[in-house]
């Protein structure tokens, strides 16, 4: 399943949204592809500070030291987890004034995100794509999927010291699933729900708003009403 709402990143200051050119990724036959390409540009940029080459996918973190990124191209079958086992993963974006690099993966069963700290080297896996809050101090992870192949909700992550805390999950069952809108500030984010009563896609409800709101490690989602 492709992700077309990334055209939309084109229009948000950075660092807040990757910046990925929406082109490759409406062009592209599929979600790989479209990583593929977008790894090939970003990896010419100047500030990449990660390479490609036979032995796989190094970054160059903030102390010097190279970090190979771990993969599991091999994709024995049936894979033990499907998000750790039978994995790709490309370089899409980094986030440098943040101190991240983006990752898109390729699971046995549909794709995930994962931000990789520049310092520690540590990575964390996302159901979507990152979005940091205006002051920076947490990031929030969105993804709608009717498939099943990947996690159907929403993640807040806290920053700190020690890397990334997870602070809030939602998990959204059926065919209902939230899109990521705006920050409208550092304590609140703006979504879009959308349920389907049926099928196909014309049959669903009108989109709807809601809001993800807190601060620290509080945060609560305020549902949509009819």
């Amino acid at each position: 399943m492709l992700p077309l709402f990334l055209g939309a990143c084109e229009t948000l200051p950075a660092p807040s949204e990757a910046r990925l050119d929406p082109a490759l990724w409406e062009q592209a036959k599929d979600w790989e592809s479209a990583a593929q390409a977008q790894e090939a540009r970003f990896l010419k940029t100047p500030d990449a500070r990660a390479r490609r080459d036979a032995a796989g996918l190094t970054l160059l973190l903030s102390n010097g030291r190279a970090l190979r990124v771990v993969e599991d191209r091999a994709c024995a079958q049936p894979a033990r987890d499907v998000h750790r086992d039978c994995v790709r993963k490309y370089a899409l974006y980094r986030f440098a004034a943040r101190g991240y690099w983006l990752l898109g993966l390729k699971l046995a069963e549909g794709e995930a995100y994962a931000l990789v700290d520049e310092q520690s080297g540590t990575e964390t896996l996302l159901v979507g794509l990152p979005r940091f809050s205006p002051d920076g101090r947490h990031v929030a992870a969105v993804n709608k999927s009717a498939a099943g192949d990947t996690v159907n909700g929403i993640e807040v992550w806290r920053r700190d010291r020690d890397g990334l805390v997870l602070v809030f999950f939602h998990e959204e069952k059926g065919g209902a699933g939230y899109d990521f809108a705006d920050w409208f500030d550092p304590a609140t984010a703006r979504l879009t729900w959308r349920g389907c009563v049926a099928k196909p896609e014309a049959a669903c409800e009108r989109p709807r708003e809601a809001v993800l709101t807190g601060r620290g490690d509080k945060w609560r989602l305020v549902p949509w009403t009819r």
